[in-house]
Formats: structure tokens, C-alpha cells, sequence
């Protein structure tokens, strides 16, 4: 995701698939539209990590570094994996 003179790179991970390619921060950032779908308590605390917004967001964390220049961010969100965010209004329907 650092990577500033490619758009894609070869991501490895630990465990999992390998060997993955991977936008670069340039790229999403320069998105018209960037869109995270999150299902599930297990990504619940990352979340959080990512979108508590009282406190700064944890930068190490590649989702919290997508800052999308002139397009829109959205996140979709099961029940299971926002349940530790703050409650707040909908904004269900806005587009």
C-alpha cells in the first residue's frame, strides 16, 4: 500500500493466499468511490480501530489510511461487525 511509483503491487501475507495484488494508497485515494464491506464480529474491533472517531484512528491499519481525495467512502457494515461503534442516527437512503 506504500508503494508511490507503482498502482499495483504484489502483497504477501502470513497466512491465507500468499501472494495477492494490492491498489496502491495513491490509487485508492484517488478513487471516485471507495467502498469497504465488512460482515462479521470478528472484524468488529478493527472497526472500531478504524472509524472511532473521539480518539485519532489507528494509522497502522491500511483502511484507516484511505483518505479519498475528491470522491466519496463508504462503509457497509453488518450488525455483527459494527456492534462496538457509538450509536448514532442512520443515514439510511442518503445518497
Amino acid at each position: 500500500l506504500q508503494e508511490d511509483k507503482r498502482i499495483v503491487t504484489v502483497g504477501h501475507a502470513p497466512t491465507g493466499i500468499r501472494s495477492r495484488l494490492t491498489l496502491t494508497l495513491g490509487v485508492l485515494n484517488h478513487a471516485a468511490v471507495v467502498l469497504f464491506l465488512v460482515t462479521g464480529s470478528g472484524k468488529a474491533q478493527m472497526v472500531r480501530r478504524v472509524l472511532d472517531q473521539e480518539s485519532e484512528a489507528d494509522r497502522s491499519l491500511p483502511a484507516a489510511r484511505i483518505s479519498v481525495a475528491s470522491g466519496r467512502l463508504v462503509w457497509l457494515l453488518d450488525h455483527s461487525a459494527a456492534q462496538q461503534l457509538k450509536k448514532t442516527p442512520s443515514h439510511r437512503g442518503e445518497a
